[in-house]
């Protein structure tokens, strides 16, 4: 059951720092609408959150060559990655980088949040 609530919160780890809706994309390029607000957050939460988001930033670019590190915003961990030319190695680091937070995620949030997240989707 967890892993099906997994790409429900595909695009809330972009959206911690805002408190206002922030557009975001999918791996599979679809916008993502968050309002951080409506789900309540706590300040722990959202504290949490923008840590599992840094920690995965940093993860990310870690894997990346100088001449896509030029090219990466933090915000490309989930969007398209095409104009990085990712090699094969990249885009399973990359996803498993996905898979790690969207984990860590899950784990932050109450079942009433990630029930309305789902819902606002």
């Amino acid at each position: 059951m967890g892993l099906m609530l997994l790409p429900v919160l595909l695009g809330l780890v972009l959206a911690v720092p805002a408190l206002s809706p922030e557009l975001v994309q999918s791996p599979n390029g679809e916008p993502v609408v968050l309002a951080q607000a409506q789900l309540d957050l706590t300040p722990e939460q959202q504290a949490r959150l923008g840590e599992i988001q840094t920690q995965a930033q940093d993860q990310a670019s870690q894997i990346l060559t100088p001449a896509q590190q030029s090219q990466w915003t933090p915000e490309s961990l989930w969007q398209n990655t095409q104009h990085l030319n990712l090699t094969q190695t990249q885009k399973a680091q990359m996803t498993a980088i996905r898979m790690q937070v969207l984990g860590q995620m899950h784990s932050v949030l109450t079942p009433a949040q990630r029930q309305q997240w789902q819902a606002q989707r």
